[in-house]
Formats: C-alpha cells, sequence, structure tokens
C-alpha cells in the first residue's frame, strides 16, 4: 500500500514538473519568433534608409550603406555586414521574397540573427544582429533548464526505483533457489530484456527441481543396490570364518567374486555416466571395429554358447571405445539376462547406416513399457524386476546413443522376444577405408 501511494504522489508531482517545463519552452519558443520577426523588420528598415539616402546623393550605395551601419555598430546592435551579389541573393532567397531569416542561434547568453534583405538591382545586404536578451527572458531561459534537468533526474530515479525493486525481488528468488526452495518463482516485468531473465531464472529452477529429484533417486537407487552386494559378501565372510570345510570356502568366496563383480560393474557405469554428463571431451573417439567390440564383450561376459553374432559386412565408427563397450555390454548383457536359450547379435549397412540389432528369445517388452526402459532406474517388468540390477543400463545406452548421434528403438524380435536396434550415421563406407 506505502509503494502504491508513493508511486502516485511521484506521478502526480512529475507531471506537475513536466507541464510546468513545457509551458516554459513554449514561452521560450515565443518570444525567440517574436525577437526574430522586430529583427527582420529592423534589417528591412536599414536598408529602407540606406536605398532612400542613396537616391538623395551621389554617391555609391557601398558609401551610404557604411555610414548608417557604423552608427548601428556604434550602439552595438550590429556585428557584421556585407553585400551579397546577385547568384547567392538568388540561392537564399525565392522569388518575390524581400527579406529572410537565415540562421538564429545563442552564443553566450547573446542571441545572434542573421538576416539577409534584396536589393532593387537584384544583390542581397547581409546583417549580422546582437540582442542581448532581456533578465526575464534569461530567466525563463535557466528556469526552463533547471526543470528540463529535475524532469530528467525524476525519470532517472523512477527507472532506478523500478529496477531496484525488481533486482531485490529477483535476488530474494536467486536465494531461495540456492536453499533448495524449487518452487520459487522469479518476479515478471512488462520489460521484455526482464521479463526474458526472469523465465530464464524460472526455467533453471525447473531443471534444477528435475536434477534434483533424479538425484535423490539415484542416491536411494545406488545405496539399495550396493547394500545388498555388500551385506551377502559380509554374510559369506561371517559364514567363511566357522566354516571348516575347504570346499565350502571355496563357494563362498565365488559368491564373493560375484558380488565384487556386480559392485564394479556399478561404479564403472556410474562412472561413465558422470563422464558424459560433466566430461565428455575426455571420452576421445578412435576408428572401431563393431564386430571385434562385440566378440570381445561375449567372451568377456563368457556368453559365447547362447550368444549367435551375425556380420556380413565389415562396419567400423568413429567413437570412443569407452562408451561403445558400454554400449554393447549393457545390451548383450540384457539379452542374456532374459533370454530363454538364444540371443542373436547383427551387425549390418542400411540407407548409409550402420545398424547394430540385439535380439532374445525371452518374454519380450510389452509395447506400452518400450519407452520406459529409457528411465534411469526403471524395471517394467515383474520377471526383470527379479533380476539384479541397478535400473540405469539401457538409460545410458539411450544417453550415449545420443551422444553419438545414433538412434535406438524397441520392438519384437523374430525369435519371439525383444529387439534392441541401434544405427548410427555410415562414416566409412565399404571400400573407403
Amino acid at each position: 500500500m506505502k509503494s502504491l501511494v508513493f508511486s502516485f504522489c511521484f506521478l502526480l508531482f512529475g507531471f506537475a514538473v513536466g507541464v510546468t517545463a513545457i509551458d516554459v519552452l513554449f514561452q521560450q519558443k515565443n518570444y525567440r519568433a517574436e525577437i526574430e520577426t522586430q529583427v527582420e523588420g529592423l534589417a528591412v528598415g536599414v536598408t529602407d534608409s540606406i536605398l532612400y539616402a542613396h537616391n538623395l546623393s551621389d554617391r555609391p550605395l557601398e558609401e551610404v550603406a557604411e555610414g548608417i551601419i557604423l552608427r548601428l555598430q556604434s550602439a552595438e546592435e550590429l556585428a557584421g555586414f556585407s553585400i551579397l551579389n546577385q547568384q547567392r541573393t538568388r540561392e537564399q532567397l525565392s522569388e518575390g521574397q524581400r527579406s529572410k531569416v537565415l540562421s538564429s542561434y545563442v552564443d553566450d547568453a547573446v542571441d545572434i540573427i542573421e538576416v539577409l534583405v534584396a536589393l532593387p538591382d537584384g544583390r542581397g545586404l547581409y546583417f549580422k544582429f546582437i540582442d542581448r536578451y532581456s533578465d526575464q527572458y534569461m530567466g525563463a531561459y535557466y528556469v526552463s533548464i533547471g526543470v528540463a534537468m529535475l524532469l530528467g533526474l525524476l525519470i532517472v530515479y523512477a527507472a532506478s526505483y523500478y529496477l531496484y525493486r525488481y533486482l531485490s525481488r529477483l535476488s530474494l528468488t536467486s536465494h531461495a533457489i540456492a536453499k533448495g526452495d524449487y518452487d520459487a518463482r522469479a518476479p515478471h516485468s512488462g520489460i521484455d530484456a526482464l521479463n526474458q531473465l526472469s523465465q530464464d531464472i524460472d526455467n533453471m529452477a525447473i531443471a534444477l527441481a528435475a536434477n534434483h529429484e533424479r538425484q535423490e533417486v539415484f542416491n536411494t537407487a545406488l545405496h539399495h543396490e550396493t547394500r545388498i552386494p555388500l551385506q551377502r559378501m559380509r554374510l559369506a565372510l561371517d559364514m567363511a570364518r566357522s566354516c571348516k570345510d575347504y570346499g565350502d570356502i571355496d563357494n563362498l568366496l565365488v559368491d564373493v567374486d560375484s558380488d565384487l563383480s556386480e559392485l564394479t560393474h556399478i561404479a564403472e557405469e556410474m562412472l561413465v555416466l558422470s563422464r558424459l554428463r560433466f566430461n565428455p571431451d575426455s571420452l576421445l573417439s578412435e576408428i572401431l571395429p563393431l564386430e571385434a567390440i562385440v566378440h570381445s564383450v561375449i567372451c568377456e561376459q563368457r556368453c559365447e554358447d547362447s550368444v549367435e553374432v551375425v556380420a556380413n559386412e565389415d562396419c567400423q565408427l568413429l567413437v570412443s571405445r569407452t562408451l561403445l563397450t558400454v554400449v554393447v555390454r549393457n545390451l548383450i548383457g540384457n539379452a542374456t539376462k532374459f533370454c530363454h536359450q538364444r540371443v542373436r547379435v547383427s551387425i549390418e549397412r542400411r540407407k548409409e547406416r550402420v545398424v547394430l540389432k540385439v535380439e532374445d528369445d525371452g518374454p519380450g517388452i510389452d509395447s506400452a513399457n518400450r519407452q520406459k526402459i529409457f528411465e534411469p532406474f526403471t524395471q517394467v517388468d515383474q520377471c526383470r524386476k527379479a533380476e539384479k540390477g541397478i535400473g540405469i543400463g539401457l538409460a545410458l545406452v539411450k544417453q550415449i546413443v545420443d551422444y553419438t548421434n545414433g538412434q535406438i528403438s524397441v520392438g519384437e524380435s523374430e525369435l519371439g522376444g525383444a529387439v534392441i536396434e541401434l544405427s548410427w550415421p555410415d562414416q566409412f563406407p565399404a571400400g573407403s577405408l
């Protein structure tokens, strides 16, 4: 309420000052026009006096004019005088025009007025008159300047006050967002540039809220997925301490090694995800044969008996070895985890693209859930939820494929299960290397 009253009083005061300034400026303009009319009449009168004196004497026009001009200069009314030729006179005066104010300007609180008056022979008399301002005029002049400066200060103050209020509210919003209140919103303004800044801050708050939510889900899932293998390892070690049969101890150590491999796999995926988000330039690209990467992952996962590789062409990609290995490892790992017996990996060229296709004969993925499998920490089927995994494998694959300008799709396989198809632009067509 106080700011509203202050703004109304401020606008009322500014309006009054503006009206006063306009009135003073109009008075000054009217006074100046009156002075110019009087000086122009004086110039015409002087010219008529010169012509009359010239007609009464035998002296040249120049001599007659000098005598009269000397008296005006002694009275400090005239600062300059000259006779212009016919050509210059015609350039300044239109046909039939007797006199004209050429210019009028202020110099050191003195009004300089230049007037040209035509002579009967086509030439012109040029006068430069001096008119010293009266106290009334000078007072009005300085009052108008003061009022104009005051009005300018008021306008600057109004703009500064508006900007100060906007920035103060914006500062409160930014502090609230910094403290974790992502529902805080920036004030909006009628000025496009400021309104765009407010929208940018609102979008930043929305993005931060989404990242915060993902981070909370990630922390919860990571804690859950690492706690389970750690508990199994602790239980196995406790059992190994009390066990006297070396064969049972070996079995327990195998279980511990399996849990360590699971933890290592989780840590590697977290590292790749972090580098992909915050430091992708550290992932150097190189020319890699896709079939060789597939075979190396199959050997690493020891699933040669259940995985069939179909590669009729030698396809190569310019990509980071780390990223491509993570993609192939997750796809083959998921396929072998949920298949009944068979997994087929196909590599081919199709319409100037390199295509990698991984199929299995498992339960498949319902069409309503095919996009959800790319969301972090999401497992859509009950049979898949029963399996171990943090739920970021395919989400990480999707991010890597997007980062490498590829495409990914999910469908139904000829084998009866799911098929995940990836494709990239073919940068090295057959025979180019």
